[in-house]
């Protein structure tokens, strides 16, 4: 919440991407992609009524094919403006795992903090289209 009102703050225009790393990485307490439907959708559900207007998207990676479906169920109860703010990236979620190279379509390496780089190393090479 507090990164949020710092990307965007209540009252300006800008918008913010949100993402959501399912990847486990050592010594982390990673919930598994598949337990965090229930997540997923109390997010959709609850994120766009206190940040409205300032969440523009949220992504989250890498989902396994069988998470992917569930989500398109789960997703079919929720409003289409609500829905279509979330984007599934498809992946490994093994440990050590490349983030999704689909990612660079959405963000670059330098829009991320320091602390993530190492674990986004796929988007160096990319750019994203505007």
């Amino acid at each position: 919440a507090e990164a949020l009102d710092q990307a965007a703050p209540t009252g300006g225009s800008a918008k913010a991407t949100i993402l959501i790393d399912l990847r486990p990485c050592e010594g982390w307490a990673n919930t598994p992609a598949a337990k965090m439907l229930a997540f997923m959708k109390c997010a959709a559900r609850v994120l766009p009524d206190k940040y409205p207007d300032r969440a523009d998207r949220f992504i989250l990676y890498p989902m396994t094919p069988i998470v992917k479906y569930f989500w398109s169920l789960v997703s079919g109860f929720l409003d289409k403006a609500v829905r279509d703010q979330f984007l599934m990236l498809a992946g490994s979620a093994s440990l050590g795992a490349p983030c999704p190279s689909e990612l660079g379509e959405h963000v670059t390496l330098d829009q991320l903090p320091l602390d993530a780089h190492r674990m986004h190393e796929a988007l160096t090479l990319r750019e994203v289209s505007v």
